[in-house]
């Protein structure tokens, strides 16, 4: 800053000279940009201004920050959450991709963080089977209370179309399995990737998303047409998110825009070690966990929960994004991604099947998973010699340990060491 405090120069002389820095006015002249307009994204980006005379100046290491804001307008309202910003700088190509690919991890942080015990959050070593475990646990499900919020007009044969067909989406997604299937940690197995699809995977996941949402909505309704997606959707968010919030959706896909005045109750639970350094997100490395709520916020903000934004995604995916796919289609970027959604496609299919144990019934939703079983996993040889990592069969275990199914999952016998966590 001596540049600017120096008394026995010419300051405007020294300041225009300077390599340092440049005038707003310069920039709104390269740009076509107001002054005014570049004046409001310094302030809500915390780039300072240094003001001489009658004009305005910023450091010169801050204009690739503004030129990619210029030309991609509408990530102002999020980039504010960054401290870190290397990777946006550096590769803006990717720009849109990368609020995309934050914005999912930001919400499997907060799932990992929240669920996850103060010992595994230390080691960094989190894994799929001890985040659901805590998840049944610290929520305190209650079968009966699903089962209350079941509406007067409800189609148990279309419930059980959609569930199917989430179940299928999801397996057809995971394919090849993954040896580390079941580490979501901050370390991986890249070559357990290779090869896989990023824009088909993205498309996957929502459709399993999608699908398992379809099977919820069918608890309220029993005539929608769910081909046309937006209707589903909008039948979700507007009659069942708030209703079935804490009963069937739990943290953090119960917050929303509409919510971020209630986080905490929505979180339902606070841990004194969420303080500690070794809580922060590695991605984030300044961001406690209530940072990265307020971020989840700001990212979601123009789709309002997660269902609304992997539509987004998905379309992206498909019709947009598929030059910047081709630019990131080896790395850990796409590797971590296809972790992060493994693990969103799996908690939604929990809400989906805890309603099918309130709305159907363990005994015929337990039949359902056996027919997924005999009909299509035991027939496939990656996923037979697998089995130990198919989600579904994880998470029915556990639903076992909790209380929620009994010796009904008596086929689903463990192989030998098991894998799991129980």
């Amino acid at each position: 800053m001596a540049i600017i405090s120096a008394s026995s120069h010419n300051k405007s002389h020294s300041l225009n000279q300077s390599e340092a820095f440049k005038s707003l006015e310069e920039i709104a002249l390269e740009t076509n940009f107001p002054v005014e307009k570049l004046r409001e994204i310094c302030n809500r980006i915390t780039i300072k201004i240094f003001s001489l005379g009658d004009k305005d100046y910023i450091l010169k290491h801050h204009l690739k920050k503004i030129y990619l804001i210029l030309k991609n307008p509408q990530i102002l309202g999020k980039i504010g959450s960054l401290d870190d910003f290397y990777l946006y700088e550096y590769y803006p190509e990717i720009t849109e991709y990368l609020f995309f690919h934050d914005t999912i991890d930001i919400t499997c942080w907060l799932l990992k963080l929240r669920y996850s015990s103060k010992e595994t959050i230390k080691k960094k070593k989190y894994r799929i089977d001890s985040i659901l475990d805590g998840f049944l646990r610290e929520n305190k499900i209650s079968i009966n209370k699903i089962r209350s919020s079941i509406g007067k007009k409800f189609s148990q044969d279309k419930f059980i179309f959609h569930l199917t067909k989430g179940w299928y989406n999801e397996l057809v997604r995971l394919v090849p399995v993954p040896s580390d299937f079941l580490e979501v940690g901050t370390k991986l197995e890249t070559s357990n990737y290779v090869g896989k699809s990023p824009s088909w995977n993205i498309i996957q996941t929502y459709y399993s998303i999608y699908e398992y949402t379809n099977s919820i909505v069918f608890t309220n309704t029993d005539n929608l047409r769910t081909e046309q997606h937006r209707k589903s959707t909008s039948f979700f968010n507007n009659n069942l998110f708030s209703k079935m919030n804490n009963t069937t959706i739990f943290y953090p896909f119960n917050i929303s825009t509409a919510h971020k005045n209630s986080i905490s109750i929505l979180r339902g639970g606070e841990k004194d070690f969420w303080k500690y350094k070794y809580s922060k997100c590695p991605r984030f490395p300044e961001k406690s966990i209530y940072d990265l709520e307020n971020m989840y916020i700001d990212f979601m903000a123009e789709h309002g929960n997660v269902l609304d934004f992997m539509y987004k995604f998905r379309v992206w995916a498909n019709y947009l994004g598929i030059s910047t796919i081709i630019e990131i289609e080896e790395g850990h970027l796409l590797c971590f991604l296809y972790k992060n959604l493994s693990l969103l496609c799996f908690f939604y299919a929990v809400m989906a099947e805890l309603t099918a144990i309130a709305f159907l019934g363990e005994e015929k939703t337990v039949q359902l998973l056996r027919e997924l079983s005999e009909k299509y996993i035991f027939k496939q040889s990656n996923l037979r010699d697998n089995w130990y990592l198919i989600p579904q069969f994880i998470r029915f275990r556990l639903y076992s340990k909790h209380g929620f199914v009994g010796k009904s999952i008596d086929f689903l016998v463990p192989p030998n060491p098991d894998p799991l966590i129980l």
